[in-house]
């Protein structure tokens, strides 16, 4: 392609390079003004639709896989017949390349392989495995890192056209000739040489091929043709690495005779046990005493090693040897230790270090009352309140505190808040700017830099009023670095309406650089400057992981130092790297009034149990447990007033119950697909044919008819309201895109349903009804900007409307569709609100009689953590 080439955003700028796989180009994104690394299929990839689908596929997969040592894919497109891929775009040189200059010293071939470990471990959590696994498909940055090239990719390409094999070539690229056998000839795996199926242990093969290649300079299995090459790798042992004339420690060698074992069962099973081998390695060799941390499992495993150890000196050499043994461990590794600081029954929403280091200012909502801020010495018990109510602390200077006003624990309330300037010594706060949705104090100043949410745009200001960065994603989390040069921030972005992910972004405050330290991660709370400016700590929760404390370098290195079970929000960092931090124990519990029940009462039935449906006698209540009863995913119960225990109906997000009683739908887990029709009786479950809908999340039935509606999506499109005759029916649209709806209410005739434009840039976020059948949306008299019907009434006159609250309660009210006057219905609200955050799902039966709520609960603990490292 020539220079000037569109390929979609996509300005082609130069050819980087050609081969079988297709051709790379250096191109420019033109919407976020970046270059990126564009890779074009070859013409005979494309002939067949089907080979374009699996492409898109399977680089759909490889864009998941989110890890500093894998190449980040960006986008997949197609255009005039030619699909292609987006990537980043690397600077350095291949490992084949820097192999042709010979082995690399032991220190450094056993860092790449590690970070080759490393980020094989990420992909073969996802259960995607590279099966082309060589130096030409490993780089080395310019800046030292190591990326795994083409993930995902080779088996795809393969399987469409056949292999490539060459045996005299370093690193043949796939696709060069016609051939049977997936992989590159010399780094194939005896099974992918026997033609079987491959799988992690088939990486691990290879990584040991190339690492002995590193240490070595040449290949352990060669030979003239195919055929010996196969045949060495199925039948010959390499030849041992000569570990005098390299310096070697004997456990190199081991790792690698262990990757090389022919049978699969007597290999390392696991990525992380090659990463945890390597670390070993080092610290017992001292061949490296600069390789990155490495992560937490692998400590783990380390002190499980150094269990062991102990138990053997137990055994052997005595009790009084172990002691020492032990105790040499810990003295060289301490463990933590933490202190407490409150103990009362509620919240804490944000904590600052004073700059001394000697007091802490939090804010927090104890006991059910709105949040206030308190101050607390180090050296007293006792935590004084500083007479700021319904304020939050936001940042601390000497001699004042920047604080929100009119803040509420309620997440779903305000987006963004009024600034003030508080002194320390007492007084009435002072105004600087609304709408500001984070700020920190230069160190050592009373300078404030804000993020400024105006006209849906996030600024930072610094000074205020002086713009040096923008963006359309939320700003939060400001934190100025010790020496007041940079900026680190979160920059959050909203997925699929209701995702918000955030990514940690550093600002150079003289130069005006971004870098980007970390890709999108599930969820942020909280960070701060670590070891004098060098790192950024961050409180987050990768996907499908536990809340963790990480530390990631200005080059992009993450490193996890510690794990927790319990939800974490990192609130500061002071001198000695002392770690401000708040623990919570967050339940989910639902309350209600049901069929046999005189009052209100509790509904909960593990720690987490989210009411989903009320049926329309009061007889039986769909539930979801996300927490210990619900296993490894959410589970869908239901519950009879009758006495018995509820029943465990199948997994997923969401449930409810048709209106003759006799079917449960289950949607979920977020993203999957088919939507699960279960009866309630004898009989199995079935699987809802899916059409283009791709389900997202909220299903319920149709007060009447066998029909379904839920919140879905096809490819490439924003979500809507979609509607099902089940079970053999398809799904159809029934409002715009970006079209949402919290709770879905259907009219008793199933005429209207009740939706509002969630994603739609500013567009109001009022609630319309919707005519089912088709046809232009009917406003909805009376109902205001950020509240949500809940249910229509028995005979359609009404909807039970939930209204916007700053306290931790639901006021519900009956909303007469044909006036728009309302009249209060009942507020919903536990009786004992102690750290009770929102309410966040309310079912009512359409007679007005049942119904039920759910809400989560939150009791933090203010913690400073000491010896973390």
């Amino acid at each position: 392609m020539k220079p000037g080439t569109k390929l979609g955003p996509y300005e082609i700028l130069a050819l980087i390079g050609a081969g079988g796989m297709g051709e790379v180009y250096r191109a420019r994104d033109t919407r976020l003004g970046r270059d990126v690394a564009v890779k074009v299929l070859p013409a005979e990839a494309s002939e067949k639709a089907e080979r374009v689908r699996r492409f898109a596929q399977e680089a759909r997969a490889a864009g998941a896989l989110n890890h500093p040592n894998i190449l980040s894919v960006y986008d997949v497109g197609e255009q005039d017949g030619a699909p292609y891929l987006v990537t980043e775009l690397l600077e350095g040189e291949s490992l084949r390349e820097r192999l042709a200059e010979g082995p690399l010293p032991v220190r450094k071939a056993v860092a790449i392989a590690a970070r080759i470990a490393e980020g094989l471990a990420a992909a073969h959590e996802k259960g995607i495995v590279h099966r082309d696994l060589k130096p030409g498909n490993v780089f080395l940055t310019k800046d030292g890192r190591v990326k795994i090239l083409d993930f995902g990719l080779a088996r795809l390409l393969q399987d469409a056209w056949g292999s490539g094999t060459d045996s005299k070539a370093p690193t043949a690229e796939p696709g060069t000739r016609p051939g049977l056998i997936v992989g590159t000839m010399g780094y194939m795996s005896p099974e992918q040489v026997k033609g079987k199926p491959a799988d992690a242990r088939s990486d691990l093969f290879a990584l040991g091929v190339m690492l002995y290649e590193m240490l070595s300079g040449k290949r352990p299995f060669t030979g003239d043709s195919d055929a010996e090459i196969m045949t060495a790798i199925l039948k010959d042992d390499p030849p041992p690495l000569d570990a005098e004339k390299l310096s070697l420690p004997p456990l190199i060698e081991r790792t690698v005779a262990h990757c090389l074992e022919k049978n699969p069962a007597r290999r390392f099973q696991s990525a992380q046990d090659i990463v945890f081998a390597l670390d070993t390695v080092t610290s017992a060799s001292g061949i490296s005493k600069a390789l990155p941390p490495l992560p937490e499992e692998t400590r783990r495993r380390r002190l499980k090693w150094m269990a062991a150890a102990l138990a053997l000196a137990l055994a052997g050499a005595g009790l009084a040897s172990a002691g020492l043994l032990w105790g040499r461990y810990e003295y060289l590794h301490p463990l933590p230790s933490h202190d407490q600081l409150t103990f009362r029954r509620g919240i804490i929403t944000s904590a600052r270090f004073s700059p001394d280091g000697n007091t802490v200012y939090y804010s927090a909502a104890w006991n059910g009352k709105p949040q206030e801020v308190f101050a607390k010495r180090l050296d007293t018990v006792e935590s004084q309140a500083m007479g700021l109510a319904k304020m939050q602390v936001v940042s601390v200077a000497s001699g004042e505190m920047a604080v929100f006003l009119d803040v509420s624990t309620n997440p779903w309330v305000a987006s963004s808040h009024t600034l003030a300037r508080v002194p320390l010594s007492g007084g009435k706060p002072r105004r600087i700017l609304q709408d500001v949705k984070s700020a920190d104090y230069a160190p050592g100043t009373t300078s404030l830099a804000v993020s400024h949410l105006i006209n849906q745009t996030c600024r930072i200001e610094y000074p205020i009023g002086k713009v040096i960065y923008e963006s359309k994603g939320e700003i939060t989390n400001l934190r100025f670095s010790p020496d007041r040069a940079k900026l680190a921030f979160v920059e959050n972005v909203v997925q699929n309406a209701a995702i918000v992910t955030g990514r940690v972004v550093c600002l150079d405050l003289e130069s005006g650089d971004k870098r980007t330290l970390t890709p999108l991660w599930g969820s942020v709370r909280g960070i701060a400057w670590g070891h004098g400016g060098k790192e950024v700590w961050i409180a987050a929760k990768k996907q499908g992981k536990e809340f963790s404390l990480y530390a990631v370098s200005l080059s992009g290195h993450v490193r996890t130092i510690s794990r927790s079970l319990e939800p974490i929000m990192l609130c500061d960092m002071g001198p000695g790297n002392r770690v401000l931090l708040s623990r919570e124990d967050k339940r989910r519990e639902s309350r209600g009034l049901l069929a046999g029940m005189n009052q209100e009462g509790d509904l909960s039935w593990l720690d987490a149990t989210y009411a989903w449906e009320v049926s329309e006698d009061g007889r039986t209540l769909i539930f979801g447990e996300v927490g210990m009863g619900g296993g490894p995913r959410n589970a869908i119960y239901m519950l009879k007033t009758d006495g018995s225990p509820p029943v465990r109906m199948g997994e997923g997000d969401v449930g409810s119950l048709s209106s003759d009683g006799r079917w449960l739908v289950i949607g979920g887990p977020r993203g999957s697909n088919p939507l699960q029709l279960i009866p309630t009786g004898a009989g199995h479950a079935v699987d809802l044919p899916a059409g283009t809908a791709k389900y997202r999340q909220g299903v319920g039935w149709f007060p009447k008819s066998m029909r379904i509606r839920f919140m879905a999506a096809e490819e490439g499109r924003l979500w809507r309201i979609w509607v099902q005759d089940v079970p053999d029916g398809l799904p159809r649209p029934i409002t715009p895109e970006g079209y949402s709806s919290w709770y879905g209410p259907v009219s008793p005739d199933e005429k209207y349903f009740a939706a509002f434009p969630w994603d739609i840039v500013d567009a109001k976020k009022i609630y319309s009804q919707f005519p089912i059948d088709g046809g232009e949306p009917v406003p909805i008299p009376g109902i205001k900007e950020g509240e949500h019907p809940v249910q229509y009434s028995a005979g359609g006159r009404y909807l039970y409307v939930l209204e916007r609250s700053e306290a931790p309660a639901a006021p519900v009210c009956k909303l007469d569709l044909k006036t728009g006057r309302r009249e209060r219905w009942r507020v919903l609200c536990p009786p004992d609100l102690a750290g009770v955050v929102a309410i966040v799902r309310i079912s009512i039966s359409y007679n007005g009689r049942y119904y039920a709520y759910c809400y989560e609960r939150v009791h933090s603990k203010l913690l400073i953590v000491n010896g973390l490292s």
